[in-house]
């Protein structure tokens, strides 16, 4: 076949090429010499590419177009049961124990093993412009409950983590000033991959971060190939976020808050070290990354 190729004329190759998108001696040139061990089942020296659960997470939030049919969250559930999938808890308790041994602030937070709760009466009273306010708005604005999930006890320090990382993401979008828009949710996301990569180590951020590595990577994959009118707006925001995460003095979910309650929101961001985001100013561009 290949020196059938190499006889074609310049216009049949280009024909051959819009149907199989290179040419033999391309293909050659990218695999090399080297050919893959022969089996009756697919299988990788990557756990998540085993993985039918995560593949199948993956491939639909990197591919699917967003309808009104569904909530843009509908895919959550199938993520979250592909990480699971996936997750190799004693191998990740085992890094935990690494990280709290190297790391004496980690330590403190694991066993001061506080929760994020707000008395009602003192965020209503908070003077506006205040994270305090900011809290008390967003529950009456959106009747939501800010901790639905993960909302039992912790067994152990990484279910703790887990926790808290889950607790933690209505007010990181809040505090960060990713607003709970599109381009917000790209935000936050790449500013949780930045801080956790930079906080921790690579094999511990891994450990922990599945689901941000996902919803930040899935993301941008599916604005460039189903919204690219959205990909600027998404680039910024993405830039913004990591730009917020390597800055950050730590990752938003460890955060204290309630020391914080009754200050500014810029004040809050710069004693955390970062410049916050637009908030509400991209929820102009919602219809550009959902179509």
């Amino acid at each position: 076949m290949t020196e059938q190729v190499q006889l074609m004329s310049d216009e049949a190759k280009r024909v051959y090429v819009r149907a199989h998108g290179m040419l033999p001696h391309e293909v050659a040139y990218m695999r090399g010499e080297q050919e893959p061990v022969a089996g009756s089942v697919l299988t990788s020296t990557s756990i998540f590419r085993n993985s039918p659960l995560f593949c199948h997470a993956m491939l639909n939030m990197c591919l699917r177009r967003a309808g009104d049919d569904v909530a843009i969250t509908y895919d959550i559930p199938d993520m979250v049961k592909g990480i699971a999938d996936v997750q190799d808890w004693a191998g990740n308790t085992r890094l935990l124990q690494i990280e709290r041994e190297k790391n004496p602030e980690f330590a403190a937070w694991l066993d001061a093993r506080k929760t994020l709760t707000f008395e009602r009466d003192h965020i209503a009273s908070c003077a506006p412009g205040t994270l305090g306010h900011a809290v008390n708005e967003f529950i009456e604005a959106s009747g939501l409950e800010m901790f639905f999930m993960r909302t039992d006890p912790p067994a152990n320090d990484l279910e703790y983590v887990h926790k808290m990382m889950v607790n933690a993401h209505d007010i990181s979008h809040i505090v960060s000033g990713f607003g709970v828009n599109m381009a917000g949710e790209h935000g936050i996301n790449s500013m949780t991959v930045a801080s956790i990569h930079k906080y921790f180590s690579p094999e511990f951020a891994l450990a922990i971060g599945k689901a941000a590595n996902m919803t930040c990577s899935t993301f941008l994959v599916n604005k460039l190939y189903n919204y690219p009118q959205g990909v600027p707006i998404t680039i910024e925001a993405m830039t913004l976020g990591f730009a917020a995460g390597q800055s950050v003095k730590m990752p938003l979910f460890m955060v204290d808050y309630e020391p914080y309650l009754d200050m500014q929101l810029d004040d809050v961001a710069a004693d955390l070290g970062f410049t916050r985001g637009p908030g509400k100013a991209w929820d102009i561009y919602d219809p550009l990354l959902r179509g």
